[in-house]
C-alpha cells in the first residue's frame, strides 16, 4: 500500500478559485495598504487594530483555502500557517504594550514563517497545474 505524502492526498483547486483567492488576498493587502498609510497613521488605536486584524486576517484565508482543499488535517502547511497567524496577532496584541520594535520583529518572524509555510503550500498546487 502506497505512503501518501501531505500534499498527495488534496484535492485539486480549480484556476478559478485560486485565482479569485488570490486576487481578493491582493485587494485585502492593498486596502490595508492604503488605510495605513492614510487613516491609521493618525489613529494610534485604529493602527493597533489593523497591526492584529491583518494576522487575523491571514489566519481566516488559510483556513478558507485548506477547506476547499481537504481542510487543515489534510494540509500541513496551512494548519501551520492559520496556527502561526493567529499566535502573531496574539504576540502583536503583546507587543503593542512594549514597543513598535518589538511589533515589527513578530511581524518579522511572522512573515519569515508565512513565506516558508506558503511555499510549501504552493508547491504541489503548480506541479498539478502544469
Amino acid at each position: 500500500m502506497p505512503v501518501l505524502t501531505s500534499g498527495q492526498n488534496r484535492a485539486k483547486p480549480s484556476n478559478g478559485w485560486l485565482k479569485s483567492y488570490y486576487y481578493l488576498r491582493f485587494a485585502v493587502s492593498a486596502a490595508w495598504v492604503l488605510a495605513a498609510f492614510t487613516v491609521a497613521k493618525t489613529v494610534p488605536p485604529l493602527a493597533a487594530v489593523m497591526l492584529v486584524a491583518y494576522p487575523l486576517w491571514d489566519a481566516l484565508a488559510n483556513y478558507v483555502d485548506a477547506q476547499r482543499s481537504g481542510g487543515l488535517r489534510s494540509n500541513r502547511s496551512q494548519l501551520l500557517n492559520f496556527v502561526v497567524s493567529i499566535v502573531t496577532a496574539i504576540a502583536v496584541a503583546i507587543a503593542l504594550g512594549r514597543s513598535m520594535n518589538a511589533v515589527l520583529a513578530v511581524y518579522g518572524v511572522w512573515a519569515a514563517l508565512s513565506g516558508v509555510f506558503r511555499k510549501r503550500q504552493a508547491d504541489p498546487i503548480w506541479r498539478g497545474l502544469r
